[in-house]
């Protein structure tokens, strides 16, 4: 069994409206009212493959009541921190040219709502196979997030996997996967990188630190590093529709096969798979069936 993290939820109004104009009443074709976050979409992702993860959240208020409402109205198993705030609600406006977005401030989370956090994701996390940390909102939680999370679960002897918007963050740390975009990377080690042989150069100064795993997402494909060498992970195929690609669900795909106990090359197959998805179904409606449409496209070649 899988754990993810969900550091910051939100209540998410979305609204359609193709002939939107300001100053007037507008009415919309599509609304609709859901929870979301990082943790929280790749938990109802990974739900729609069939997995069953655990997810360790905050939730404060009424908007705290209502996320609370719509997880368990998708079956998502789920645990939380009580606050004293309430949770982020955020509303969308779409129309075919533009899409805005406004949402409350992120709720405190204090001291002693973190120490209960770990608290309990150290008793969840007792016979789990990961622990999932996706993007952090670092406004909510403050510094030292991802170093907290991995030590506790270092000291129990439990794999972390996380997606990484700033290496500073851990730095000191060891994940054991950790995937970060390519011009991140480029950022944290000093390193121009036009090609994948500047990729790998920069990939070994991290490994050098102690990340078991390093997986560098950018446009033109994965590269999968660590201390058996390197590998491209190729979706030549899918370029020319591929105009997104979804580390989080990278990381939900990781999850997955973690779960399964898929060997490492299907693992990254499946969640390179689960990165593209979305340029080609929508991401409520994705299944098992889309994911392996998609990973017979998908090369693993080593460099």
């Amino acid at each position: 069994m899988i754990i993810y993290c969900e550091l910051n939820p939100k209540l998410t109004r979305k609204y359609k409206s193709n002939n939107f104009r300001k100053n007037v009443e507008n009415e919309a074709e599509e609304s609709r009212v859901y929870a979301s976050g990082y943790g929280i979409d790749s938990v109802v992702f990974l739900r729609n493959l069939g997995a069953n993860p655990k997810l360790i959240t905050f939730l404060g208020g009424d908007t705290g009541e209502e996320i609370k409402v719509r997880l368990k109205a998708i079956s998502v198993d789920f645990d939380y921190i009580p606050i004293r705030d309430e949770n982020t609600e955020e509303i969308l406006i779409k129309n075919k040219s533009f899409k805005t977005t406004v949402k409350t401030k992120s709720p405190r989370i204090t001291a002693e709502n973190r120490d209960d956090f770990l608290v309990k994701l150290s008793k969840e996390s007792a016979d789990r196979n990961l622990v999932c940390v996706p993007y952090i909102d670092y406004d909510a939680w403050g510094e030292h997030t991802y170093e907290d999370i991995l030590k506790m679960c270092k000291r129990r002897g439990i794999d972390v996997a996380l997606n990484i918007k700033d290496f500073d963050e851990v730095e000191g740390t060891k994940p054991y996967i950790a995937i970060v975009e390519k011009e991140e990377l480029s950022r944290f080690t000093n390193t121009m990188i036009k090609t994948q042989f500047d990729v790998v150069r920069a990939s070994k100064q991290v490994l050098k630190n102690g990340v078991d795993n390093l997986i560098v997402v950018s446009e033109n494909g994965v590269i999968v590093g660590n201390k058996d060498g390197f590998q491209k992970v190729d979706f030549e195929k899918y370029k020319p529709n591929v105009k997104k690609i979804n580390s989080d669900l990278m990381l939900a795909g990781i999850g997955f096969g973690f779960e399964r106990s898929y060997d490492f090359e299907t693992t990254i197959k499946l969640a390179t798979a689960a990165s593209i998805v979305e340029n080609f179904v929508k991401f409520r409606v994705v299944s098992m069936a889309d994911i392996k449409r998609l990973m017979t496209g998908i090369e693993i070649k080593k460099i």
